[in-house]
């Protein structure tokens, strides 16, 4: 079985787990601690197989430590050693990104992986000398590709964008639409694989608990919305969305949940607008918290101007909610339209209202869509499925090949 190392600056656990079980060989190298409790009690578990890469700027401790793994590797693996010094060195010059870019690296070095995935573009970018020096590393590369890190990155840092695409042996992209962006910067048709994200069905299980609390669209219509406070997200225009439906004489709650940069322009968004009272800013709230929002929710709304895929709108769908979205990067992907919910273009408040007010008036349409939208999730977007596809484009990049060891 192939032996992977993966990168992430925070990692989704539950993906870990399912890829171990069918029997892939992981090192997980992490920047900083899993945030979320459920995630590090899954990464507790396998603390052997977690390390944690050396940060920018690092006390004596760490250096030490630096220079240590340094000695090590020269003594075990010399000639790959000297050539990532001489390269980082050809790059950088005699200078500190030299030291860091040789220090960042060595932990991947006379490993034995047969490939090393880095979990993101932002990653990548940060992790270039990686990529370009991979040769020395005895690795092959997967980068993966999941929003803003390829839909915006390309448009400010095009070329970098051009080079990683190019120096990695094949990438991985949450949706065909970031997929047709790689193309047009250059991916060949040889490359590129489209692996959507999963979910676990069972904790957005909406027959787990029962839905009492549940009013009537016609005693106060419960909207609401999950992710980042992001401009990508949208969430101004879901304020609009709002303001709308309220002016067209429907009483209405919008709840977001999530937190963010945009947080104190979308409170004063709320207050001049005049929907204190309407629209509701939770922060960030676990899945115990937010899941009676799901249970009281009518319609998911999701006005986002750019997206990758959108895992919120998968959880939303499995809880057997209607959603509401534009058609923003991978979300008509995500939401097949006019069949688990509604797909409507993007900063087009009024199109997005329309389509909230028919489904307000329409429980049975809401009904249907709900059960489809659960359905849809199981049967493309399981954590379990996600896993068995990784599984085969890992084995697909190796090709099969043991890794060299240096003689």
């Amino acid at each position: 079985m192939a032996s992977v190392g993966g990168i992430a600056g925070t990692f989704p656990a539950r993906k870990f787990e399912p890829l171990l079980k069918l029997g892939l060989d992981i090192t997980l190298f992490l920047y900083r601690e899993c945030s979320f409790p459920a995630e590090r009690a899954i990464l507790a578990r396998y603390r052997s197989r977690v390390k944690y890469l050396p940060k920018r700027k690092s006390g004596w401790k760490s250096r030490v430590r630096h220079r240590l793994l340094l000695l090590q590797r020269a003594l075990f693996c010399p000639g790959r050693t000297l050539r990532l010094i001489a390269a980082a060195l050809r790059r950088h010059g005699l200078t500190a990104k030299a030291r860091g870019s040789v220090f960042r690296l060595l932990p991947f070095l006379g490993q034995g992986f047969d490939l090393v995935h880095l979990e993101d573009g932002w990653l990548a970018q940060e992790l270039l000398d990686l990529i370009l020096f991979k040769h020395i590393l005895g690795v092959k590369i997967v980068v993966s590709f999941r929003g803003a890190d390829l839909l915006v990155n390309s448009l400010i840092n095009t070329e970098t964008c051009r080079t990683m695409l190019e120096a990695s042996d094949d990438s991985h992209f949450v949706s065909e639409a970031l997929l047709r962006r790689a193309r047009e910067l250059g991916l060949p048709q040889t490359k590129g694989r489209v692996i959507p994200p999963g979910i676990e069905p069972h904790l957005f299980d909406p027959s787990s608990s029962p839905r009492p609390d549940r009013a009537s669209p016609e005693d106060g219509l419960r909207l609401l919305s999950i992710g980042r406070l992001d401009w990508g997200k949208g969430y101004e225009y879901g304020l609009k969305v709002i303001s709308i439906i309220a002016g067209r004489g429907m009483k209405v709650r919008y709840d977001i949940v999530g937190e963010g940069r945009l947080y104190e322009a979308l409170r004063y968004a709320v207050w001049q607008m005049g929907l204190e009272g309407v629209a509701h800013l939770h922060g960030r709230l676990g899945r115990d918290e937010f899941l009676p929002l799901m249970r009281q929710a009518h319609i998911f709304i999701h006005p986002a101007v750019r997206e990758g895929f959108g895992n919120a709108v998968l959880e939303a769908q499995c809880f057997g909610l209607p959603v509401v979205c534009t058609d923003a990067g991978g979300l008509p992907e995500a939401v097949e339209d006019g069949v688990t919910g509604f797909v409507v273009p993007s900063r087009d408040p009024e199109a997005l209202a329309d389509r909230v007010c028919e489904l307000a008036k329409d429980e049975e349409l809401r009904a249907r869509m709900g059960e489809q939208g659960r359905k849809r999730v199981l049967a493309k977007f399981t954590l379990e499925q996600q896993a068995a596809r990784f599984l085969e484009f890992y084995l697909d990049v190796a090709g099969g090949q043991q890794h060299v060891e240096e003689q």
